[in-house]
């Protein structure tokens, strides 16, 4: 199946402009929609008019759980204090007042099918159970323990028999009214999130960050049909069946939504949000896709033409989608169609624009010695295009779907809350890629304005590019490169890659994401520990209610792998005040005590701080992945880190810093083993992921790795090929270790090749 590119523009959007939204629900039989939002308000949206109908007042804390009753009637909402509250749905009044179903944070709840009973669930460990409650008087009816933190609860849609499955972290139970009818095993983890098919016959089950699957179990059995319908990287949040039974939508932490066709159990489309997506749903007429999360906001999506059952005539599908006048309708349809037609054109173009890609990367070499290159690329030309996540590697413009980005001042504006003030906005200005200090044979950059060319004008383009290609071809045959210009040329198209990249580079800083002072940060880049912890010590003596102290003091005990006091550090931080820095600080501690599902959940708590800023978002993800590599989770580590980078909107080049130090990590075991065949794999990698590094500073984001975890990021390069080259020699591989030093000298600034010139003088061959 050919890859999907992810979707990045809705239909419509529908603002909260406050925070979080963790559930959205369209209202049956109407054109209403309700969520709930970190803010503590549960607000009623008019789908025709994107308008707020109701902010619905009288949650104490973040609201998490919502459900909509079947016949559309009435709305509850729970929140992290345990407490629920029932709404009529046309109005947004409430019902009744704050009802106490669980000691703490409620965050699943569901209507059963005829209305009469809602059931909860709290995600506190301690809790563990799935509680009954009469709709009408709201007293409690019912409760099953069910012998671990409930994660989810969902009602069959079927009246008879009725049926309930809850989802918890050690596995997936069925119950009637009466009692457990079964159990079984649902993911390798825990599952945090169900849904039943129409007729009641399937149930869909959603894992956590460990096995972020989709997995279907046939109900008359309760064994898995098929294999697991993979695609999300990081946990499935939510997942909801289609009324027709023929489809599914699922939200995840890994910034995106997927529409499933569950005739195949294959990804039809994927809609991409800048940040974790908690919750998805279909539109109450079935023809659109709701879905909100971390970016303050629920996007209205339209599948591909003909996906859904809805599609079949195209005008009315349109005819419902909210914001459109009669006149836009119809030649919305027109557009549409045409598109079908024209997608097949560019397709074909973008193919072989590809292919003049990868003819001129594997001879830019000699481009260079035949004056063929036309000049560096002058870096005021590359703008991002805000409105599709490609790239578009002839005109080296980046297309960015980042929504902050200012093209005209090359600024990015990131409105997220730091640790101490709720309107601190970070504001840092991109840096520039030097071209010309680098071995690049990229042609001359083109501008935005002729990057939207006529399709005909790209095609002429492109035979250009062949036709100069073809000439070059006279001074170089393939049989004439040696294994080391290969190598180089490889090394190019990292820089090529890394000059395109440059706009998406990580912007947030030390002192933003981790509350850490100028003294402390010097002298955890120093390494003088002793002097941090002192000072940190000093601070916390004068304050003690100095949070970010104990936070910046657990960081330094975890450098000095003293992670009881670290631990200690970090829960005395959130006692006085809950923070990034904290939490951060937590599971880097518990992942050093080896408390692996604790260390999760702090970092899942750390992901709340981030407030949708994609920056910090990001960043976590891999602070993360390295506190869980350092607990011997090499392997889920290096596939969360890798799959992060292939992101689109992720910074490669920071990505590519963290990929290369795990690998010289796993390199350096292999080689310390004896294994140099798999050294040389390591470090292999390693070079690769961090050549653009050879003449360019790394990312100033990275220092922060630096602080957490005694990185040498600035000597990344130098290690890599030094260890590269000693795996070679000790393989035996004498000669792919020579090609290696001249790779490494021939792509090194002089600083660089004079260093690694002593150096090699030093090996005893």
């Amino acid at each position: 199946m050919a890859q999907l590119i992810p979707i990045t523009t809705p239909t419509r959007v529908f603002e909260d402009r406050t925070q979080t939204i963790y559930a959205a629900a369209n209202i049956p039989n109407s054109q209403l929609m309700v969520t709930s939002s970190e803010d503590r308000m549960v607000r009623l949206w008019d789908l025709k008019t994107g308008q707020v109908l109701k902010q619905m007042e009288g949650h104490t804390s973040d609201v998490m759980g919502l459900a909509v009753s079947r016949d559309g009637l009435m709305i509850a909402t729970s929140d992290e204090n345990g407490e629920l509250i029932a709404w009529q749905a046309g109005t947004g009044e409430s019902l009744t007042k704050a009802v106490k179903v669980h000691d703490s944070a409620v965050r699943s709840l569901d209507f059963a099918p005829d209305g009469k009973c809602v059931m909860t669930a709290s995600s506190v460990p301690n809790d563990q159970l799935a509680k009954c409650w009469d709709t009408k008087t709201w007293d409690q009816i019912g409760y099953w323990a069910c012998g671990s933190t409930v994660r989810c609860v969902r009602y069959a849609r079927s009246e008879v028999p009725i049926r309930v499955a809850v989802a918890t972290d050690q596995d997936i139970q069925i119950y009637t009214l009466s009692e457990l009818q079964t159990k079984f095993k649902g993911h390798s983890h825990g599952t945090l999130s169900l849904a039943w098919s129409p007729d009641s016959t399937r149930l869909l089950s959603g894992g956590d960050d460990h096995d972020p699957s989709i997995r279907e179990w046939d109900t008359s059995s309760w064994t898995q049909v098929g294999d697991p319908w993979m695609g999300h990287t990081y946990k499935v949040n939510s997942i909801v069946i289609h009324s027709s039974g023929t489809h599914a939508v699922s939200a995840s932490s890994d910034n995106t939504v997927r529409l499933w066709q569950l005739s195949d159990k294959q990804t039809i489309a994927i809609f991409q949000h800048a940040s974790s997506v908690f919750c998805a749903a279909f539109s109450a007429d079935g023809m659109h896709i709701l879905s909100g999360g971390y970016d303050k906001r629920v996007a209205v999506w339209t599948a591909p033409k003909g996906t859904l059952p809805a599609d079949a005539s195209g005008k009315e599908m349109v005819l419902n989608v909210p914001g459109f006048d009669s006149e836009v309708r119809e030649s919305y349809i027109s557009n549409t169609e045409q598109s079908l037609s024209e997608s097949k054109a560019e397709q074909s173009l973008s193919k072989a624009q590809q292919s003049v890609l990868e003819a001129e990367q594997n001879l830019s070499e000699t481009l260079i010695e035949s004056d063929f290159q036309t000049g560096s690329p002058d870096s005021k030309s590359l703008q991002p295009v805000l409105t599709t996540g490609s790239s578009d590697f002839r005109s080296q413009q980046f297309l960015s779907t980042t929504p902050s980005f200012d093209s005209k001042s090359q600024q990015f504006l990131s409105t997220t809350q730091s640790f101490d003030s709720k309107s601190q906005q970070f504001l840092s200005t991109t840096s520039s890629f030097d071209s010309r200090s680098q071995r690049s044979s990229s042609t001359t950059v083109q501008s935005v304005s002729k990057a939207e060319q006529s399709l005909s004008n790209e095609w002429s383009v492109s035979k250009a590019e062949e036709s100069q290609i073809s000439k070059a071809e006279q001074f170089l045959s393939k049989e004439s490169l040696t294994k080391a210009e290969q190598s180089v040329t490889d090394f190019e198209r990292s820089v090529l890659m890394a000059e395109q990249a440059v706009s998406k580079t990580l912007v947030i800083t030390t002192a933003e994401l981790l509350a850490i002072t100028q003294t402390i940060r010097t002298a955890s880049i120093t390494g003088d520990l002793s002097t941090a912890a002192n000072v940190l010590t000093q601070e916390i003596t004068a304050d003690a209610k100095n949070f970010a102290s104990y936070a910046n003091r657990s960081f330094v005990m975890a450098r000095k792998l003293d992670w009881g006091n670290a631990f200690q550090d970090a829960t005395k931080s959130l006692a006085i005040r809950p923070s990034l820095a904290g939490y951060i600080a937590k599971g880097i501690a518990l992942c050093g005590k080896q408390l692996l599902d604790d260390a999760r959940t702090a970092f899942d708590m750390a992901f709340t701080f981030t407030h949708g800023n994609m920056d910090a978002t990001v960043f976590l993800y891999l602070i993360k992945a390295i506190a869980l590599f350092n607990a011997n989770r090499h392997e889920e580590s290096m596939l969360r880190v890798q799959q992060l980078a292939a992101d689109p909107s992720a910074d490669p080049l920071t990505c590519g810093v963290v990929v290369a130090s795990l690998r010289v990590k796993l390199g350096t075991v292999a080689f310390n083993g004896a294994h140099h065949s798999e050294a040389v794999e390591h470090f292999t990698a390693a070079v690769e992921a961090c050549g653009f590094l050879a003449k360019s500073a790394a990312p100033a984001a990275c220092e922060a790795f630096t602080v957490l975890f005694g990185w040498d990021v600035e000597a990344l390069w130098q290690t890599s090929n030094k260890k590269l080259i000693r795996a070679l020699l000790g393989a035996g591989m004498l000669g792919e270790a020579f090609e290696s030093y001249r790779f490494a000298m021939d792509a090194s600034d002089e600083a660089t090749k004079t260093n690694l010139h002593s150096w090699i003088l030093t090996l005893s061959l």
